[in-house]
C-alpha cells in the first residue's frame, strides 16, 4: 500500500513548513485458508516505514512492529457434483474427495440421501473410503459405517477419497434420480458441506433376436429351410416387438 500526502503543513516557530510525505506500508493481506495455510501459532510480523524530507535532509520514520498470530482454522472442502448416464438394474459408483484446506486436523460425518421430487430412488446406498485413490471400488476399500465420522489430518493438501455405491432399480422409469452426500461438523468454519449427484437413465436399445424354422421335423442334408426372425427392443422405456 502506498499513501502519498502531497500537502501537509506543520506549524513550527511561527512559520509553515511544507512537507512532502510518502509512506510505504507493507501490509499483511489475509487470504482465505488454503491447503498450505500456516500452522496455528505461526507469527506474522508487519511494520510501516515513512520517508520524508526535512530541511533538505532525507529522513525515515518507522512504526512499531505488529505481530499477528495464526489461529486454528478447521476447514474442509468436498468435491464435486457428479452426473452420469446409466441403465435400469445397473450398479453405480460416484467418486468424491474430502480435502483439508485448513490448518488443523478435523473430521466430519457423512450422510447419503435420496432426494424427493425426482423420478426414482437408488437402492442400497453405501459409502466407501477409496484407500488407493484410484477412483474405483476395490476389495481393499473400507466401508464407512452409517453415522461414523471421517478423520482428516492436518498435513498440507490431505485428501480422503470416497466412493458412493448404489443400484438403479430394474423397474426404474422416468428420467433421473438425485442423491446428495452431506458432510457436517459444527466446529468447521463451514459446518455443512454438500455435493449433489444426478443419475440419468439412458434408454439405449436392448436387442434380443430369436428365430423359428419353417419346420422342426425331417431335416435333410442339402435341403433349404427358412427362418422367421423375431426381435424385442427396449427403447425410451417401452417394450416393442415385431415380426419380419
Amino acid at each position: 500500500m502506498k499513501i502519498q500526502v502531497s500537502r501537509c503543513y506543520l506549524k513550527n516557530l511561527g512559520f509553515y513548513l511544507l512537507w512532502i510525505l510518502i509512506i510505504n506500508v507493507n501490509p499483511v493481506i489475509l487470504q482465505p485458508a488454503v491447503a498450505s495455510a500456516p500452522a496455528p501459532g505461526t507469527e506474522i510480523s508487519n511494520s510501516a516505514t515513512a520517508t520524508y524530507k526535512y530541511y533538505g535532509a532525507n529522513l525515515i520514520a518507522e512504526s512499531n512492529r505488529v505481530i499477528a498470530i495464526v489461529q486454528p482454522l478447521p476447514l474442509l472442502q468436498l468435491t464435486a457434483d457428479r452426473s452420469i448416464l446409466t441403465l435400469p438394474g445397473s450398479n453405480i459408483y460416484l467418486a468424491h474427495q474430502l480435502t483439508n484446506i485448513g490448518n488443523v486436523a478435523t473430521d466430519c460425518t457423512p450422510v447419503l440421501a435420496n432426494l424427493s421430487g425426482d423420478d426414482f430412488n437408488l437402492d442400497n446406498l453405501g459409502l466407501y473410503q477409496d484407500l488407493n485413490h484410484n477412483g474405483t471400488l476395490d476389495s481393499t476399500d473400507t466401508i464407512v459405517p452409517s453415522g461414523a465420522s471421517i478423520p482428516v489430518t492436518a498435513n498440507s493438501n490431505t485428501q480422503v477419497d470416497l466412493i458412493i455405491t448404489g443400484q438403479v432399480p430394474t423397474s426404474a422409469s422416468g428420467r433421473s434420480a438425485v442423491i446428495t452426500i452431506t458432510c457436517s461438523n459444527p466446529e468447521l468454519a463451514t459446518p455443512v458441506l454438500r455435493n449433489t449427484d444426478t443419475i440419468t437413465l439412458s434408454w439405449a436399445p436392448d436387442l434380443t433376436i430369436t428365430k423359428t424354422p419353417s419346420t422342426t421335423n425331417n431335416f435333410q442334408v442339402g435341403n433349404q429351410y427358412s427362418y422367421t426372425p423375431y426381435h424385442l427392443s427396449l427403447s425410451s422405456g417401452r417394450l416393442k416387438s415385431s415380426k419380419n
